[in-house]
């Protein structure tokens, strides 16, 4: 059995030449798998309970007839429900397993540059000062605390709690299950406070909202400095390009099917230099704004009408603010369809969250006779800066013939 590395020996293959760690640091494995423990015991309460009824009907007759049937003691009867009754604990336990491996492989970092959270000795949260938002410390139990100042929300599946442990936890950014987390939030916020002073001498850009007072919601008009060239990324067999927020968190993975042809997914997200052929790209900003836009050669998978209707759209998504049928982006024709949605509920606990925030959704679907490219992108209504980003980051949107 191998020693896991430490926290200082999974950063020292990650950081940048003259990065220096402020602090660095690990959760408590236990407190975080507290919580899967108690919806288990409500799980396995619940099928006592059915089990408990199922045995009271039998006693009272109702399976005796059944059970006296020769053909109930077959092998077609008895192998599946041998595979049932073993296999479902022995799933349970896989789960369980994978679940503690991730939490165990978890590192947090706060450097003179970012805050980082990293998944075996890997890097998969890097917020730089100018992507985070609000810090806010949400409590664990037992004197532990979440330090929280980012949120992944997906596309498609927003304020739907997933059933997968592993993807509920990383939905939310933070460092986790800390024993000092009151001290580590001072930390984050000392540290935000000093990236932008020295970011107003400089004459560079605000790093977060909470240099607007006006409002909690609103970043800066630019979230990528003042002239900063955006990030161009090309899919080449397909021909897609699409410029980004170069400070964005930029992912690509693969699909094997356009939205309207498939409902799940598994989610293998890479940094781009490290697959080329991908169909999907996802950039993630502060305050919950992203881009996301994925291409396919395929005939039209969703029209408009489909797109503005459906009450499961309205009740996912939120209602339909703004609709256009015809819309034509760098010469490929198609439609685009606004939502307003408020998020209120933090999708681990399902508890309110600190402040709701009314956003803006908008599903804009292309098609040049060959391909299909569907945008999905989403902003705080009340932040025109970050509006104007990522419509931008949606005009850009090209395909090269």
């Amino acid at each position: 059995m191998t020693t896991p590395r430490s926290t200082n020996e999974a950063l020292a293959g990650v950081l940048e030449p003259g990065e220096s760690v402020l602090w660095s640091g690990r959760p408590d494995v236990d407190a975080i798998l507290r919580l899967r423990r108690r919806r288990g015991l409500v799980r396995k309460g619940v099928g006592f309970a059915v089990l408990s009824g199922a045995v009271a009907w039998a006693a009272r007759g109702g399976l005796l007839d059944f059970v006296s049937w020769d053909p109930a003691l077959e092998p077609r009867f008895l192998v599946p429900a041998a595979v049932v009754v073993v296999g479902m604990p022995l799933v349970s336990a896989l789960g369980g397993w994978r679940f503690r491996r991730y939490v165990a492989s978890l590192d947090y970092a706060i450097t003179d540059r970012r805050l980082l959270v990293l998944e075996h000795g890997e890097i998969v949260d890097d917020y730089p000062p100018e992507r985070v938002g609000q810090v806010t410390m949400r409590p664990r139990g037992r004197e532990h605390g979440d330090v929280v100042f980012g949120l992944h929300l997906r596309v498609g599946t927003r304020e739907r709690h997933t059933p997968d442990p592993v993807l509920r936890e990383r939905e939310v950014v933070a460092f986790k299950a800390l024993r000092d987390a009151e001290e580590v939030r001072d930390r984050v916020e000392s540290w935000l406070e000093d990236r932008r002073r020295e970011a107003r001498r400089s004459g560079g850009p605000a790093a977060s909202a909470s240099d607007h007072p006006s409002s909690s919601l609103a970043p800066p008009a630019d979230c990528s400095g003042p002239g900063a060239a955006p990030r161009r990324l090309r899919q080449g067999r397909l021909g897609l390009e699409i410029a980004l927020p170069p400070a964005w968190s930029i992912r690509v993975r693969r699909k094997e099917r356009p939205r309207g042809h498939s409902f799940f997914d598994a989610e293998h997200w890479r940094d781009p230099e490290a697959l080329e052929d991908w169909t999907l790209v996802r950039a993630e900003g502060p305050l919950l704004a992203s881009v996301e836009a994925e291409v396919f050669e395929t005939v039209p998978t969703v029209d408009f009408e489909r797109t503005v209707g459906g009450g499961m759209a309205a009740a996912v998504a939120g209602a339909v603010c703004d609709a256009d049928a015809h819309v034509e982006i760098g010469g490929v024709p198609g439609f685009a369809v606004t939502r307003r949605r408020e998020v209120t509920r933090d999708p681990v606990t399902g508890q309110a969250m600190l402040a709701a925030a009314a956003m803006r959704e908008r599903h804009t679907v292309l098609h040049d006779g060959r391909r299909q490219v569907y945008v999905v992108s989403t902003w705080p209504e009340d932040s025109p800066g970050l509006a104007r980003t990522v419509d931008e980051a949606v005009r850009s949107v090209r395909l090269e013939s």
